[in-house]
């Protein structure tokens, strides 16, 4: 049913499941840049000629009092010997994700017809439902996913 995009994606990426402990431990960057800095014996002076800026955005980068781009992080890493990973890693597998997100919007959708036709007193067997909720989840996945996205 699904393309080999879900099983690329998941080669090239992984599960958060799979990371190992200190990838998944946060560190902010600021302390991190403090740490190797420190670890080298750099003086934020000397970082920050570095990167050809000036010592108060290393003092703000480890502190934290900036939302640096992307482009800086990368120089100061560059500077400290060091790569710069910046990764989506899915939390749960997407396919499931994915499903599981469906089956909720078929649900929704299958309740209300459901309770419309409570009020005409034609109520559906709860094998019929839950066929139902299956199709219209199938339904989605196979033609509509960008409906799972719509009114949230």
């Amino acid at each position: 049913m699904f393309d080999l995009s879900f099983k690329q994606i998941k080669r090239a990426l992984g599960l958060w499941k799979s990371l190992p402990f200190w990838l998944k431990t946060p560190i902010s960057f600021g302390k991190q840049i403090y740490m190797v800095r420190n670890a080298l014996g750099m003086s934020q002076e000397q970082l920050a000629r570095k990167i050809k800026s000036g010592q108060r955005v290393i003092v703000k980068l480890e502190k934290e009092e900036v939302d640096p781009q992307l482009s800086t992080l990368r120089r100061v890493a560059e500077s400290l010997n060091c790569e710069l990973l910046v990764r989506f890693v899915p939390k749960i597998d997407l396919e499931k994700f994915l499903r599981e997100k469906a089956k909720n919007k078929a649900e929704n959708l299958v309740k209300m017809s459901v309770a419309s036709s409570n009020i005409e007193l034609q109520k559906p067997s709860s094998t019929t439902v839950r066929s139902e909720i299956k199709r219209i989840a199938e339904n989605i996945l196979a033609k509509k996913r960008s409906s799972l996205w719509e009114d949230e």
